[in-house]
């Protein structure tokens, strides 16, 4: 019988156990800032990407249904109140109809609900006509800023017709 035999380990000493603690915790410090801008980042093309979706839809049911349409800023989702959409916007019809009992009504297409962590600025309203070309009297440029400012700015640029470009923002909103 062998008296000297060798005790196998079943586990890690807390050393062993505090040294990959420390280890953790260093990078992910490292890492912190990285993450952190790439949740900005991803939130700004999802904001982008809503607003570009909005404005198609907005265009399209305009040339579609014959009736001209406005998106704009909203913090109630039923009248176009707001001139910072940060908090909401909607897309309405721009025709006021008279229901049986004598009340005006809006027909809001859809509601979008405010922002998270990021402004934007440049117009109160973009209106589209029944041909789904851009009205004028609303305006053709809007700038979406986060908390970076202006370097990682969006910028929705309309042109006549009612088509918008996806731009590198000039400004953001103080």
């Amino acid at each position: 019988m062998d008296v000297h035999r060798k005790k196998i380990s079943q586990g890690f000493t807390l050393v062993e156990l505090m040294v990959t603690v420390a280890i953790l915790a260093i990078l992910s410090s490292i890492a912190y800032p990285g993450f952190q801008n790439s949740i900005l980042n991803s939130r700004m093309t999802s904001q982008s990407n809503t607003f570009l979706a909005a404005f198609q839809f907005a265009r399209s049911e305009a040339a579609s249904r014959n009736l001209s349409t406005m998106v704009c800023g909203s913090n109630d989702q039923q009248t176009c109140n707001q001139p910072d959409w940060s908090t909401g916007f909607i897309i309405r019809d721009t025709v006021v109809t008279t229901n049986s009992s004598g009340d005006d009504e809006i027909n809001v297409l859809q509601v979008f609900e405010g922002l998270n962590g990021s402004a934007i600025s440049g117009g109160g309203s973009i209106i589209f006509d029944e041909n789904g070309m851009l009205n004028n009297s609303g305006g053709s440029d809007l700038s979406l800023c986060d908390e970076r400012g202006q370097p990682e700015a969006r910028r929705f640029l309309f042109n006549r017709s009612g088509q918008v470009q996806l731009l590198e923002a000039t400004a953001c909103p103080s």
